[in-house]
């Protein structure tokens, strides 16, 4: 790995630690700010609207990455959330700020994918685990410190005091990624149409599998994000108290996913572990339902152990998936992030549906649910072979070659 390679993985993994710490400033408060200036009680309606925008980007964004190039599209998407809180900040108007809320979430969800695309050149097949973990727990590190941080501004500065820091942050990773990768703002020359990557996508029947495993993790954090600060807040916790919380709970993203990826890369392979993460998952988000305390301590427990799962299988589905392609496969890359706002489209009705006949802890149910039904899937997945597994196979394999 050359030393301009090695200096501009260095700066995106600054920008990593960044772009994670502004996305958790204001993804667990978001669901409150629609609440508050809508004054409805399910705002899944603006998620609905946010997410079904990313859906159609996404399917096309490779096209945009050939015409102007993994960082100029970037580099578009931090701008245009810097517009969207511009106009949070200083707008007094509602309508102006659900909008702009709407906009910033919309850009976030490019953002994710733009940074996928540009660490995949950096990574081999070989290192996929390692790589993705490094990148994630630094990109955790900055998301492990929002909620405190969120919540804290948000007693005391409110909505606006939080926006002005995010924007900070927002501009100060323009400039890094303007100044400092634009001579890695490499284009493709790939061809392909919606259609086209369907069918692409339906003759690999392990990507259609490790997508609806992704979907399942997604619907987690969908619901998650959206109704366990709502929940919490019905139980009366307050909201340094949930910054406290979070903080806590999110401490598996920054401990657990490099050494699941080097047990993934090494030793076992992701199958196994995304089945028991699975498993794991389900039943923690299930047990949601059955607790109403004002107990910190008993919901630092509870949410730190549905991060365990959700830390693990973030690192392992990425793992298993980019292990099947390369960077040139972006309408691939395209398409498994999909997952993400199909999660929040689908997510959104049937938790309208489901807050129509149930309280919001009914939700947790559901997340249980749909974790469960990823299993299917997740059984029939062909397994990538660790290190250990190949050395072991070419040794049997030589073994029988010698006996002949």
């Amino acid at each position: 790995m050359g030393k301009l390679i090695k200096s501009k993985i260095k700066l995106f993994y600054g920008l990593s630690i960044l772009v994670g710490l502004s996305q958790a400033l204001i993804i667990y408060v978001a669901s409150s700010y629609f609440k508050d200036l809508s004054g409805r009680e399910d705002v899944s309606i603006y998620y609905l609207s946010s997410y079904l925008v990313v859906l159609i980007a996404l399917l096309n964004l490779h096209k945009f990455f050939k015409r102007l190039g993994k960082v100029t599209v970037f580099c578009f998407s931090i701008l245009a959330q810097v517009i969207s809180l511009v106009v949070l900040i200083f707008s007094d108007s509602n309508l102006l700020g659900l909008i702009s809320l709407v906009a910033y979430l919309i850009s976030d969800g490019l953002i994710i994918v733009a940074m996928d695309v540009i660490l995949e050149s950096f990574s081999s097949e070989k290192e996929a685990g390692r790589v993705r973990g490094s990148y994630m727990t630094i990109f955790n590190a900055g998301f492990i410190i929002g909620p405190l941080l969120s919540t804290y501004i948000i007693s005391n500065y409110d909505y606006v005091g939080l926006f002005g820091l995010v924007l900070l942050i927002k501009v100060l990773v323009f400039a890094l990624a303007l100044s400092g990768l634009k001579d890695f703002n490499s284009h493709f020359v790939q061809k392909e149409t919606v259609l086209n990557l369907f069918k692409k996508v339906i003759k690999h029947k392990n990507l259609l599998r490790i997508y609806y495993v992704s979907f399942a993790l997604e619907f987690f954090y969908a619901m998650m994000i959206v109704y366990s600060p709502i929940y919490l807040r019905e139980l009366g916790i307050s909201w340094q108290d949930i910054g406290f919380i979070f903080a806590f709970m999110l401490v598996p993203f920054l401990i657990l996913e490099y050494p699941i990826g080097w047990l993934a890369d090494k030793k076992w392979g992701e199958k196994e572990m995304i089945v028991f993460f699975l498993m794991w998952i389900a039943i923690t988000s299930g047990s949601i339902y059955f607790i109403d305390s004002v107990n910190i301590w008993l919901w630092v427990v509870v949410l730190f152990a549905t991060r365990i799962a959700a830390a693990a299988l973030s690192l392992l589905r990425d793992s298993y998936f980019y292990k099947k392609i390369d960077g040139k496969d972006m309408d691939l890359i395209d398409f498994f992030r999909t997952a993400m706002p199909m999660s929040f489209i689908i997510g959104a009705v049937l938790s309208a549906l489901c807050l129509m006949f149930f309280p919001v802890k009914g939700i947790f149910v559901l997340v249980m649910v749909v974790s469960i039904s990823a299993l299917v899937p997740a059984l029939s997945l062909k397994d990538n072979l660790s290190e250990e597994e190949v050395k072991h196979f070419e040794a049997g394999a030589k073994k029988a070659y010698l006996k002949n």
